[in-house]
């Protein structure tokens, strides 16, 4: 059974309400805050302010490309202003607008320095490129929780290097616009919607947030 309980918004989505959102179920909201070295989502403050607002735990995600990796956890970091509370993570997918999609090192050295700057860990979010680009063992990466892209209502399908995922995303802007929204929610405009699954009770997913 779905337990949707943490949606994921961009520029691309439309909200209306964070209280609606919340008095849906909702637990929590991450934002897409930067991508690369040179995109900002112009909707991130307000929705980050707005969301606090609401009760909602908030976190934020940055989409990397293969520029230096410093340069975009400064961008990143400087725009993003998490707080002890907040979630930050790793969108590790390919770029298929500019065709430079970030390497597995790459992704590797954010995460350290991440942890390093922020005395926690980042979430790790993928699909598709961690089954092709990730073999063997790594006890670093396998260390981060796996915010997992599988898109469907059946269950999906991990790399093997993983156990179970921490979130599992389940339907994306595009499945839910065919479609007509299995992920609809009070408080969001249209049926585009990023919506994850997480598969325990509520107070677990408040004390994993930035575990």
């Amino acid at each position: 059974m779905i337990n949707l309980k943490v949606l994921d918004l961009s520029h691309h989505n439309t909200v209306n309400s964070f209280e609606m959102i919340k008095d849906f179920g909702i637990i929590g909201v991450i934002l897409k805050a930067t991508q690369g070295t040179y995109m900002r989502d112009q909707t991130y403050p307000a929705r980050y302010a707005a969301a606090k607002k609401a009760g909602l735990l908030v976190g934020a995600y940055h989409f990397p490309d293969s520029s230096p990796v410093e340069a975009q956890l400064n961008f990143f970091m400087d725009y993003a202003k998490l707080g002890p509370d907040d979630l930050g993570a790793l969108d590790y997918e390919p770029d298929t607008t500019h065709g430079h999609t970030m390497q597995l090192e790459q992704a590797r050295d954010f995460l350290a320095n991440y942890e390093q700057r922020m005395g926690r860990k980042a979430k790790f979010y993928g699909g598709s490129l961690i089954k092709e680009t990730f073999h063997g063992e790594d006890e670093f990466l396998q260390s981060h929780d796996l915010w997992l892209c599988h898109y469907g209502v059946s269950r999906p399908v991990l790399p093997p290097q993983w156990k179970a995922p921490w979130l599992w995303q389940y339907c994306d802007s595009q499945a839910n616009n065919r479609s007509g929204g299995p992920g609809a929610v009070p408080g969001i405009m249209g049926g585009g919607l990023d919506c994850n699954h997480y598969p325990g009770v509520d107070a677990e997913l408040v004390s994993s947030w930035t575990a």
